[in-house]
């Protein structure tokens, strides 16, 4: 479920029936609700600040951690302005109101770390909105990325047509939430790649219910700065 697992990529090919290559491919047209994904300018006015969840009870720094982010705010109708920058180490999925609108970050060595920006507008309502980023960390080095300390980053802000504004910076008023479950003995894809995912949702859903926190601040990881992401999604 997490990008570059070739391997179940491979499996999924393997399982799925060839059309004939005179067969129409179909033609999928994007939702028209749909957020846009903008190149725009780094807006960080300096170093980034990443956070993570606090340290486990142990102290240990787990090999495979996930931790869920998220920010509340009501609104009194679309907003004027919707903007949202962010970054993570090693992975995230970004949802908006339950809506999966994007993953990243591409990728690239930590001195030239890239920062994905999106529209949030389209599916923001009045009321209460929510933003949920989940973010995976592998504590090992593979063929896709060196080793790195944990760490998500956000800026941005959403501004409504009276002139209220709601900041989307880390740490802010984020909130976060560690997944638990996640087997940490899982075995690698391949020599070159991480760990496969394993998960007790037993485990997972029983930690659903506990209190969010504010994160803490992580390590920067020689990432001084960040740069717009050069291509857009796949």
């Amino acid at each position: 479920r997490w990008p570059y697992s070739r391997g179940c990529h491979t499996m999924h090919q393997l399982l799925t029936p060839i059309p004939p290559t005179n067969s129409p491919r179909p033609i999928v047209e994007p939702a028209a609700s749909a957020p846009v994904f903008k190149a725009m300018p780094d807006r960080t006015g300096g170093s980034p600040l990443w956070v993570w969840a606090p340290v486990a009870p142990d102290g240990t720094r787990r090999r495979v951690d996930r931790v869920c982010f998220r920010r509340c705010f009501d609104l009194h109708g679309v907003p004027a302005e919707a903007e949202l920058h962010l970054s993570a180490r090693l992975h995230y999925h970004l949802k908006v109101n339950g809506v999966m609108i994007g993953v990243g970050p591409a990728r690239s060595y930590p001195e030239f770390r890239e920062i994905d920006a999106y529209d949030l507008r389209p599916l923001l309502r009045a009321g209460a909105n929510l933003l949920e980023v989940e973010v995976l960390h592998w504590n090992l080095a593979t063929f896709h990325g060196v080793h790195e300390p944990p760490g998500f980053t956000a800026q941005g802000r959403v501004v409504e047509r009276g002139g209220r504004e709601f900041a989307l910076d880390t740490p802010g008023a984020w909130r976060c939430l560690r997944r638990e479950g996640v087997f940490q003995d899982a075995p690698r894809l391949s020599f070159a790649q991480g760990p496969v995912e394993i998960v007790d949702l037993r485990a997972q859903n029983v930690a659903e219910r506990g209190e969010w926190q504010p994160p803490v601040f992580a390590e920067s990881g020689g990432t001084a700065s960040l740069r717009p992401r050069i291509l857009p999604p796949l």
